[in-house]
């Protein structure tokens, strides 16, 4: 770690949890403290950059007002003091702080997280999500989810890659398969052998199980979430999968039932291939109520560079063309502004561009 790393840390725990940011004097502070330097050379430097007349004013008033704020941005004990001797050995503590190179997925708790689509979705008891590949559609449901779970919903995450694929062949064993899942997920013990009834067509039988099981035996609103779709789209058996869900859709929407009403199904799939079935009898066209994650508009470029990777020396011209270059696509302007911000801060030379 060196002196920017240890400012970047610094200025964006104090922003996160105080509100404020870092201004010049402080950074000169900080790097000073990095250094190991007395307040007297600290204050020889800052007073050929910055108009301030006095050490006293570095030494009473900027930099206890400074270490004041980290203290309280970290949570430090009451105890626990920080200042010149300590602040490198503390900053150390906390390297894993820094922006990690993005991933396909932002944690819950990232800072660089921009939000494309609002969370409250649920005018409709079907709701498709499409966006092309590294839109940011996991980063989103995973927001989704916790939101659900804070209002009390059940909510169960499918991945249909976690299925076996032989079973897109196979309609009747890729029901059951599906009940198997969404029972174990809810906690309840699989009765596939009692309620999913074989006599009949596959769709009925894993109708009866849903509504005679599952939702009889839930006291909460459950969501369904069946992420990768497109993986089922080249399969001609998972016609009446489609059929089927476009059914609940309606029973939840219009039937009287309360065990019905309780459903609601969400739909991710990639818009990067096309789907191949017959969009009349599917449920992604016309049915329910579709999201699209759109592009990052220039403001959000904008938000993300300056004030979550603070890279503050950009220019509006310069983050336009990114913008221009990139289109917007959530996942090239991370990796792109996290090359740049890890180009800034693996120096040793002061970035005092940022201050500019």
């Amino acid at each position: 770690m060196n002196s920017n790393q240890a400012f970047w840390i610094a200025n964006n725990q104090v922003k996160q949890t105080i509100g404020k940011e870092l201004q010049d004097v402080d950074y000169y502070i900080l790097q000073g403290a990095w250094e190991g330097l007395k307040y007297i050379k600290i204050y020889d430097i800052i007073k050929e950059k910055l108009d301030i007349s006095t050490i006293d004013s570095i030494q009473k008033y900027f930099a206890p007002n400074l270490f004041r704020d980290i203290k309280s941005a970290f949570s430090m004990d009451k105890q626990e003091t920080i200042g010149l001797r300590n602040f490198k050995e503390i900053m150390e503590q906390q390297s894993m702080l820094l922006p990690r190179e993005p991933t396909d997925v932002l944690p819950l708790d990232s800072p660089f997280y921009i939000e494309q689509s609002s969370l409250d979705i649920f005018d409709d008891s079907l709701i498709r999500i499409k966006a092309s590949r590294k839109m940011g559609k996991t980063s989103f449901i995973i927001r989704l989810i916790e939101k659900l779970e804070k209002q009390n919903y059940q909510a169960v995450h499918l991945k249909l890659s976690t299925f076996d694929q032989e079973s897109f062949h196979d309609l009747n064993r890729f029901l059951r398969e599906l009940s198997y899942q969404v029972s174990t997920e809810l906690g309840l013990v699989p009765q596939l052998n009692e309620y999913f009834i074989t006599d009949v067509r596959p769709t009925y039988g894993c109708q009866q199980y849903f509504e005679k099981y599952l939702l009889k035996n839930l006291n909460k609103n459950l969501v369904l979430i069946f992420d990768e779709v497109d993986r089922l789209f080249k399969y001609s058996e998972m016609k009446d999968f489609f059929n089927l869900l476009r059914n609940w859709k309606e029973l939840a929407n219009f039937s009287n039932s309360k065990v019905w009403q309780r459903l609601y199904l969400v739909l991710i799939y990639s818009t990067d291939p096309y789907l191949e079935l017959d969009l009349n009898q599917s449920p992604f066209e016309n049915v329910g109520r579709t999201i699209i994650l759109p592009p990052f508009t220039f403001e959000q470029l904008k938000e993300l560079a300056i004030r979550r990777y603070q890279l503050r020396y950009l220019t509006d011209t310069q983050l336009q063309e990114l913008q221009q270059m990139l289109g917007g696509h959530p996942y090239l302007v991370q990796l792109a502004l996290w090359h740049l911000f890890k180009t800034d801060l693996n120096t040793d030379i002061p970035f005092e561009r940022s201050f500019k």
